[in-house]
């Protein structure tokens, strides 16, 4: 996905249209590979949902969300009436995403780990890139708060497992507005 919006970004310098907006209108997973649990399509949806942003893409279309006859990963329950553990995992990444200003993120082998802050708070969003990290938490990113994909508050501990599931690490700023 990375590759592919800078190939966008590439494109848009050389034809002079650097101040258009990106918009990535069928992002989406189709058949005939389904994912093994809600846990990973959550992951995969959040993930999808965070890259696009850090990346500047300005809107973010999750293509046959509610097509259950072509996609693996879709946002509402069969019948469409209810929404699947997926789109509230979404909801979830939106709400951590949504108002904040991005300080930095960066790739450490496997580990990604995203530094946002959203008005006198700092959150770091975390996960690990097809397999498990150990990864201890510095003590100066003072964290209060750990949320986990399904917005349940976790255990604070100074070591984590983390996965491909992004994690919130939330603090408190000590920074004045």
């Amino acid at each position: 996905m990375l590759s592919l919006i800078e190939n966008v970004r590439r494109t848009l310098r050389i034809y002079r249209c650097t101040d258009k907006p990106i918009w990535n209108t069928e992002s989406g997973w189709a058949l005939p590979k389904a994912f093994p649990s809600e846990e990973e399509a959550a992951a995969y949806l959040m993930r999808t949902l965070i890259i696009n942003w850090l990346m500047g893409i300005d809107r973010i279309y999750w293509y046959a969300w509610d097509n259950h006859n072509c996609s693996t990963l879709a946002t509402t329950t069969s019948d469409t009436q209810g929404v699947t553990p997926a789109r509230l995992a979404y909801n979830i990444a939106e709400g951590w995403l949504d108002g904040s200003m991005l300080d930095s993120c960066t790739e450490h082998g496997d580990l990604w780990v995203c530094v946002l802050r959203k008005g006198s708070s700092v959150m770091h969003i975390i996960w690990a890139a097809g397999r498990r990290v150990s990864y201890s938490i510095p003590p100066t990113w003072a964290v209060k708060t750990i949320y986990d994909w399904r917005g349940h508050v976790c255990q604070l501990q100074e070591s984590l497992t983390v996965t491909e599931v992004p994690l919130e690490l939330l603090s408190q700023s000590i920074l004045p507005q």
